[in-house]
Parts: structure tokens; sequence; C-alpha cells
């Protein structure tokens, strides 16, 4: 039976590359003379609200970025997203949150029909992907950034890599993320002790996560990646600041401007400087969801709109979280094997 697991080194890598993206286009803003031209994308859209959304909510103060990655080059308009999920700089409540949303999710995409939530981005890029997620959950997306994983590697390799401390029962999950992430055996960590990692070394590091104390020491990990590498980029001389930021943007696609970036940037810094830590919250909930195979549809995931808008708006908007409510389930589920046919397995 097909799973549906987030793949757990997204999160991280999306808040690294977002921190540095952030950082980058502030220095840039201060070394503006050095570089002629900032790229950013000039989108702009107005949602098709279709008959059965879900009421849509927006508060003030809140920002939602869709952070988007897609293992196609960003040319390639028919590929579909690896990764989706949401950032919200909370300036109310003073938080960074993420949120993740599982690609296999049957979704209304407007003059589609129902498909998994990541056609969406073939259809339509990342507007139609944000036209989707409104439509269906009912809150305002504000900007969104596309990235390609090698831009990570590349923000470590530019600055000089990193240095860390790599513990014994760490060496055997980093090498294997090293060769899953197209490393070399050279690249491969032999003992204990301390290294300054490369960029392929520093993604594998990043992605550790099933040894030690788990999901705590990941999150560890993690943080201390964002610390070192904004330490490093603080360092950095004119020169090497706009040679980032020329290395990095043909691995990011964004519609955020310059102004915007900064203000993020500044927002993001006061929030982390009191708050390092970044809520998570998957959806859809486990609760309220079911796998399912169709044979026009093949596997998808089966949710209930209404509660899990619900227990989305809480955590993003009202800062707490929802338990929802089971009832609908068996009916939803009922509903589309009598629809698209269930396939049993």
């Amino acid at each position: 039976m097909k799973k549906f697991n987030i793949k757990t080194k997204a999160s991280s890598i999306f808040i690294l590359i977002f921190f540095t993206f952030l950082l980058i286009s502030f220095l840039f803003f201060l070394n503006l003379n050095n570089l002629s031209k900032y790229d950013v994308v000039s989108d702009t859209y107005d949602v098709q609200n279709n008959k059965d959304s879900i009421p849509f909510t927006e508060v003030s103060g809140i920002s939602n970025i869709l952070l988007l990655s897609s293992d196609a080059r960003f040319y390639d308009t028919t590929s579909r997203a690896d990764s989706i999920m949401i950032l919200t700089i909370d300036n109310v409540n003073k938080k960074l949150k993420i949120t993740s949303l599982l690609r296999d999710m049957l979704v209304n995409i407007d003059n589609h029909g129902e498909e998994k939530l990541n056609h969406s981005f073939a259809y339509g890029g990342p507007l139609k992907t944000i036209e989707t997620i409104e439509n269906n959950f009912g809150i305002k997306i504000n900007n969104y950034i596309i990235v390609d994983f090698n831009s990570f590697r590349k923000i470590i390799d530019t600055i000089g890599g990193i240095t860390v401390n790599i513990n014994d029962y760490e060496v055997s999950e980093l090498n294997k993320f090293i060769l899953d992430s197209g490393g070399n055996t050279s690249d491969l960590i032999l003992s204990s002790g301390e290294y300054t990692l490369n960029g392929y070394q520093a993604l594998s590091y990043a992605r550790i996560r099933k040894v030690g104390d788990g999901e705590y020491e990941r999150t560890t990990r993690q943080r201390n990646l964002i610390n070192l590498i904004l330490a490093k980029i603080k360092t950095l001389s004119p020169f090497k600041t706009v040679q980032l930021v020329k290395d990095l943007f043909p691995y990011i696609k964004t519609n955020i401007n310059i102004t915007s970036a900064i203000n993020y940037f500044l927002t993001t810094l006061t929030i982390y400087s009191k708050n390092s830590s970044i809520e998570q919250l998957q959806i859809p909930i486990n609760s309220i969801s079911k796998e399912r195979l169709y044979p026009s549809k093949g596997w998808v995931l089966l949710f209930d709109k209404k509660e899990t808008s619900k227990a989305l708006k809480d955590f993003i908007f009202n800062d707490k979280l929802y338990t929802p409510s089971t009832n609908n389930m068996q009916s939803i589920i009922k509903e589309y094997d009598l629809k698209y046919g269930n396939k049993k397995r």
C-alpha cells in the first residue's frame, strides 16, 4: 500500500533557503550599486473563486508564502510540484510556522475538476497552485517561491562550507543521504569529528532524522545550520554577496519584489531573534483523511475539506490547534467510492 509520508527533509531545507534568500536580498539592497538587476517574476493574479469555495480568510500582520519545489527545470510547464508548503510569518503572535500540504490530496482545480493538488502546478504554475489552495482551504497566499534544492548546495559552496561536529551515531545516516542527494564517494564522512561540510554534505546533514533523539535532535541541527549560515553570510564581502545572489537566483523563482523581501527579512529576523522555534502542521490531519486507489485517479488522499480548512485557519491565523470532527469521513469515503470506484487491493 502506498504511504502518504511527508518528506521530512523538505521543511528544514525550505526554511534554510528562505532565510538565506531574505538575508541576501537585504544585503543586496545595501550593496545595490554592485548589481544592476534584481531578477523577480512580475506575477499578478486574480483568484477565480468557484461556487464550492471555502469561506475566505485574511488577517493583517500575518503573511503566507507558498513554497514549492520541483525536480524539473523552471521552464518545464508540465512538471508537477514535488513539495508544497506554506510558510507563515506571523507578526501578530510573533511566530514562524510552516504547513506541509500533501501533494496527493484530491482537490478541485478550477476548469480541471478533481485532481491531485500537485497537478495544479502543471496546469498553471505557482499561480494556479495558489488559486487552488485559496479555493479549497480559504486562506490568503501572499507570495510564492519555487526552489531547486540544488540552491541549498550552492549557498553552502559559495560561502565556503560550514563547520559542524559530526557525532559517531550520525555518520552512517549522513553518508546514506550524501549518496542519495548526488554526492560522490569522496564526499563521504569516514568518522566522527569536526568537519567543514560542502554543499552535498550539508544538505545531507539537514536530512538526518532517525538517529539520536530523532525529531528533537533533527530540529536542533536545523537551527544550528540556520545560525551558522546566517552568521557566515553576514561576514561576506560585497563582492561575495553579489556572487551569492548571482549563484542563487538561477535556482529560485519568486514574485517577491525587493521591497517585500526586505520587509519579510526584517520581520522574520525580529521574530526569530525572540523565538527560534518553527511550529509545523501537516495537512490533511490523519483522523480526517483516507488514502484511496481509483482507476481514473490513481492513489489519492481523501479528506474532510471543511474540517481541514478550520484546522488550517486556526493554526495560521488563530495560533491554536483545532481538533477536527471525524463524523463526516465515512460519508465522504462512500461518496467518492461511488463516484470513482474504489479499487480493492
